[in-house]
């Protein structure tokens, strides 16, 4: 009798081992179409980002928070006076292209970003001069090796006062690089020099456009504008005191 309950009992314990093997099987065969039906039915989707400028960026640029005006002589002692014009902020939309899709290398999506924008103009009455200034700062989208980066740049541009159309010069620097950055050891913005020494009036790091024919421009972060050629030629110095 004994003999007979070991035997049931060593058979109903093959039995459920051997359930349990089969469930666990089907289990992870489940696990394994859920992984490809979930792989199969992600889809595609456009980036669609938002990127603000950094707050320690808006340092690049002196005439945030003032009203003053801003006197330039030439090497004559005639002066003439800008002012800050126009600030405005604002978020406009740009496409940055196509990248590859992260659940299928074969597909492309398309990456396009709300970005920030915080601009002014220079401008001034006097007959003397003819030229205007647009001070941009921006986070810019850019597209390089299948990742989406971005980064803050400050763009002084140069513009015939009363006419519309190309501007006359320019100088973009590239403000704070974000991670992911493709630009992070690029050539392809202006740099800064120690100092310039204009009329006996010597200003620290400097960034200038000195292969620049028509409007030449010098800025820094301390003072802004500090410097520019009319379409003359004739170059007109900031009074900082």
């Amino acid at each position: 009798m004994k003999r007979n309950v070991t035997k049931l009992l060593l058979f109903t314990a093959i039995i459920f081992t051997f359930l349990l093997l089969i469930s666990c099987e089907q289990d992870d065969n489940n696990n394994e179409n859920k992984k490809d039906i979930i792989e199969q039915i992600e889809p595609c989707i456009n980036l669609e980002l938002k990127y603000i400028l950094l707050d320690s960026s808006f340092k690049s640029i002196p005439y945030t928070k003032i009203d003053k005006k801003l006197h330039f002589i030439d090497s004559l002692n005639n002066e003439v006076v800008f002012e800050v014009v126009q600030r405005e902020r604002k978020f406009y939309s740009t496409t940055g292209g196509e990248i590859k899709c992260p659940s299928d290398n074969s597909k492309k999506i398309n990456v396009e970003a709300e970005v920030d924008n915080y601009s002014m103009w220079l401008v001034s009455d006097s007959d003397e001069v003819d030229i205007k200034f647009l001070i941009s700062l921006q986070a810019t989208l850019g597209l390089a090796k299948d990742y989406a980066f971005v980064y803050d740049r400050l763009d002084i541009i140069a513009f015939p006062k009363k006419e519309s159309g190309n501007n006359i010069s320019y100088i973009d620097i590239q403000v704070n690089q974000r991670e992911n950055n493709y630009f992070s050891s690029s050539n392809n913005f202006y740099k800064p020099i120690d100092s310039i020494n204009l009329k006996g009036k010597i200003f620290y790091n400097v960034y200038h456009n000195p292969w620049t024919v028509k409007g030449y421009m010098c800025y820094n972060y301390e003072f802004g504008l500090i410097a520019f050629k009319d379409s003359s030629g004739k170059l007109w110095i900031l009074k900082t005191n």
